[in-house]
């Protein structure tokens, strides 16, 4: 890793941490992942994959082979489930954001309407500052910038007076990022 990438995941880790988000830097073997995962669902409950093509497709398989992993959910499913999973396309060090591209897939109601998300996210894909999307746009060729969600940290009110957490979506933000 460079010394720059370095920089970056140290504001970033900083950046979400504040904002109420967990961070933690694995090795993307898929053992690590599962076990990093593993660790942040309830028993018998319900867990959302919205699979990404920002993630790799061994990694992917992983996540789909889990026990209580439910990768296209019926109505029921998708409003009882607990977690989600989705992976993000890039991650802002200077605010400690994630970004998730979200389309026609699952990966907006997974990422904004569980009660807790998980966020896989490579370590590559961290930029400065959110204007240095648009590189990220430009390179791919895509129009990833019109058809998704910027996260930092969970979902967090003070309308009526004390912070309360999850009320207008996940209540806990799980970023896993990968090395």
């Amino acid at each position: 890793m460079t010394e720059k990438t370095n920089q970056y995941i140290d504001q970033f880790r900083a950046a979400a941490e504040g904002a109420g988000a967990s961070v933690e830097i694995i090795s993307i073997e898929t053992d690590s992942v599962s076990a990093a995962i593993s660790q942040h669902l309830r028993e018998n409950s319900i867990t959302i994959f919205a699979s990404s093509a920002s993630l790799e497709s061994d990694l992917t398989t992983t996540i789909r082979n889990m026990d209580g992993i439910i990768e296209h959910p019926n109505d029921e499913e998708l409003e009882a489930a607990w977690c989600g999973i989705t992976g993000a396309f890039a991650g802002i060090a200077r605010t400690g954001s994630i970004c998730v591209a979200v389309g026609s897939d699952l990966a907006g109601s997974v990422s904004l309407f569980t009660r807790s998300h998980i966020a896989l996210l490579n370590i590559e894909d961290l930029v400065y500052c959110p204007s240095d999307l648009l590189q990220i746009e430009e390179s791919s060729n895509t129009s990833l910038l019109n058809n998704m969600v910027i996260i930092t940290g969970p979902s967090a009110t003070a309308d009526m007076g004390e912070l309360v957490r999850g009320v207008h979506g996940p209540g806990e933000l799980h970023i896993i990022l990968l090395e």
